[in-house]
């Protein structure tokens, strides 16, 4: 019991590590999002662009009463995950929750940690919904208490943004035909076959749980995951060029004649966010978010019968995934806000105690955090770069491919599948990429603690040789 209420205790510990940054901050981090995220939970509507999750996550997380309850909630949840990542991870378990904290710490001044955890915004449960993956395929036993705390961790992680529901089911795949070949090829599985049928039922569990939520929250009306997915492909097109292109060459044949988006076809965005958001602009024009689902799709289906164009657009896929995976940026959408912005009028509607606390938080009142937020991603990028260095010497010289090695071929893919879930389907935003780059840091991190022996006789005959 005292050993369980240390763990507890810990965990917790890690929690208020994390929030640090929030601390700092005086207020609950927002994004422009956020108000998106905040109205949704309490109206219950379903928003067009995104899963309804997370608002009802912060809703019932905040009671209600105050969104730092969801900020202490989120880093409980994230710490609670590492704990017990790392608690199996790492070899030698004497001085561990030392070692925890001192991990943390490290984490939460170098990286984006601390300031994704304290945002309210989805972000943070990618991060969250990957070591959950994880724990469940290297962690050789789960006690009931743990394995039901990663389901929930798990399942809630990806309802509250649909690329992480289409990281879970595109990972699930993979392993699941590679489990499958490998079995074929050596006559035995490389992992637990029962691990890997647990991560694939959770991820349809979770697909379901997301599609039923947008059930019963339309009124019953449709059982879809987004209505606003085309909007978000056609986008896409725009940033990648291929849609213009696509449509002088297209727009005089006869099925486009009734095709509004070719009256704008030479005036076109250049970029996803502009299309997206951009008052009187071209998705306004024709018809908005709501009314050119069959156009877009009529658009869609037409440029993806053409091999030409889609050839041209997996390369541009694949270059976006390749851009994100290198764009980092510690703080990027912390901006200032007032009260006539969305999160602004969102928290003086449902949580007007906080309202004074959020104008003058230092995100809206300190002129130089982002130019401190700048240092910090400076420190940053240096380490990620270290780090990238660390790891690709030991894959390359690492005898035995033990769980550590798994861990770190994990982490790694992971690291590799949001850039391809995020930029690859959208446009490239170093916010989505430094949500979980930290996850490399942690890996050298478990390195440098299962090899410190051997680091410091290395070390030490190194010195002795100057």
């Amino acid at each position: 019991m005292k050993s369980y209420l240390k763990e507890i205790g810990v965990i917790l510990l890690g929690a208020f590590v994390l929030c640090i940054p929030v601390f700092y901050n005086g207020f609950p981090i927002l994004c422009y999002d956020s108000g998106t995220y905040i109205k949704s939970g309490f109206t219950g509507v379903v928003p067009i662009d995104r899963p309804l999750g997370y608002g009802l996550f912060v809703r019932h997380s905040s009671m209600s009463f105050s969104l730092w309850f969801t900020i202490y909630a989120q880093c409980i949840i994230l710490s609670g995950t590492l704990y017990l990542l790392l608690k199996n991870s790492i070899i030698k378990k004497d001085k561990f929750n030392f070692s925890y904290i001192v991990i943390l710490v490290g984490l939460t001044s170098f990286s984006s940690i601390g300031w994704c955890a304290g945002q309210i915004m989805a972000d943070i449960f990618a991060p969250i919904f990957i070591v959950s993956f994880i724990c469940f395929l290297v962690i050789d036993k789960l006690n009931i208490s743990n394995l039901v705390f990663l389901i929930l961790v798990f399942v809630l992680s990806c309802i509250t943004h649909y690329t992480h529901l289409l990281m879970a089911l595109i990972a699930s795949i993979v392993l699941f035909v590679s489990l499958l070949l490998v079995k074929k090829i050596t006559g035995r599985f490389f992992l637990p076959f029962k691990r890997i049928l647990l991560v694939s039922t959770l991820s349809i569990i979770s697909l379901i749980t997301c599609l039923t939520i947008n059930y019963l929250h339309e009124g019953g009306r449709e059982f879809r995951l987004s209505r606003g997915g085309h909007v978000f492909i056609i986008a896409h097109l725009v940033q990648t060029g291929t849609l213009e292109e696509f449509l002088k060459e297209n727009c005089d044949k006869p099925e486009f004649k009734d095709c509004k988006t070719c009256l704008y076809k030479d005036s076109l965005e250049y970029s996803l966010e502009e299309y997206l958001w951009s008052e009187r602009g071209t998705l306004d024009k024709t018809g908005g978010w709501y009314r050119t689902e069959r156009e877009h799709n009529f658009i869609i289906s037409k440029m993806f019968s053409d091999f030409n164009f889609v050839i041209k657009n997996i390369y541009e896929s694949f270059r976006f995934g390749v851009t994100e995976l290198f764009s980092t940026k510690v703080g990027d959408g912390i901006n200032p806000l007032n009260r006539n912005t969305p999160p602004g009028e969102q928290i003086n509607k449902y949580f007007p105690d906080e309202l004074n606390a959020f104008l003058v938080s230092k995100q809206n009142m300190e002129p130089y955090l982002n130019k401190k937020l700048d240092t910090v991603n400076d420190y940053n990028s240096v380490l990620l770069i270290i780090s990238a260095c660390i790891i690709l010497y030991y894959f390359l010289y690492k005898k035995n491919k033990n769980k550590e090695y798994f861990l770190g071929l994990l982490i790694v893919c992971f690291v590799v599948l949001n850039a391809f879930a995020t930029a690859g389907l959208n446009a490239p935003c170093p916010r989505f990429q430094s949500r979980v780059s930290w996850l490399i840091l942690l890996f050298v991190a478990v390195i440098i603690l299962n090899n410190k022996t051997n680091i410091l006789k290395r070390y030490k005959k190194l010195i002795s040789n100057i």
